[in-house]
């Protein structure tokens, strides 16, 4: 990492960064579980402006810094952003389209989706999401927006700030566990804690993490990430809509 001062983001900036999410879905999926749409509404919407909030205290911090881009080359290997770019489609493609096949060819044979299939439709009306046109809608939304302000948490935020305390390595792997952790939440609200498949679409959340963080790590760019993201978004959406609607 190219370092023009020894300053570095606080770690107690870094862990508040890791630990809000978690919970926040906490609050609005478990805690707030029976009341209503409205109030899990807005404690979601109160949890994201504090995750905004953090982030716009690590760009402050980094801009009194006068910190560089993490990366000294950040167009790594001569490869252009134009081909990164192709790269984050052609990752995101193939995660989703295996997410799809999994679902369809293993999951549901199996008969490990109906649990979920019933949890799914349950939480879905209790914050008011009671037809397909709402559903498209907010998969729109987190598919190509969210997706975009989680590259920019967790890859532009939690992990250049632990890159700059820790080696690469270590800081993609922890930066990936921790966008896991509030995974864990949402998935055993689905299958259960004592489900092997909430560990194991968990994991899978952490890797999807790995694969962005070293993405932008090795591009210093968050649009390749983004896009990959994106994609693997609007695939775990269309399966969600063949589990709940279908």
């Amino acid at each position: 990492m190219n370092e023009t001062t020894q300053q570095r983001m606080p770690v107690v900036v870094i862990i508040l960064g890791m630990a809000i999410p978690t919970l926040i879905t906490w609050l609005y999926f478990d805690l707030l579980a029976s009341a209503s749409a409205i109030a899990q509404k807005a404690a979601y919407a109160g949890g994201k402006l504090s995750q905004v909030g953090i982030l716009l205290v690590a760009i402050w911090i980094w801009r009194q810094m006068a910190k560089p881009s993490p990366n000294s080359n950040p167009l790594a290997n001569n490869l252009t952003l134009k081909a990164w770019v192709v790269f984050g489609i052609l990752s995101g493609l193939v995660i989703g389209f295996t997410a799809i096949c999994v679902f369809y060819w293993v999951l549901v044979p199996l008969g490990v989706m109906e649990p979920a299939k019933i949890a799914a439709s349950e939480k879905l009306q209790s914050m008011g999401v009671n037809s397909p046109a709402i559903l498209i809608g907010i998969a729109l939304f987190y598919a190509f927006l969210h997706s975009g302000f989680e590259e920019l948490y967790w890859r532009g935020f939690v992990f250049r700030g632990l890159a700059e305390h820790l080696a690469v390595t270590p800081a993609i792997c922890l930066s990936s566990l921790a966008f896991m952790s509030h995974h864990v939440l949402v998935l055993a609200k689905f299958f259960g804690y004592g489900s092997i498949m909430t560990y194991l679409l968990a994991l899978s959340v952490a890797i999807g993490g790995a694969i962005w963080g070293a993405l932008y790590h090795r591009c210093g760019s968050l649009i390749p990430g983004w896009i990959s993201h994106a994609l693997v978004d609007a695939a775990i959406f269309i399966v969600g809509y063949q589990l709940v609607f279908a």
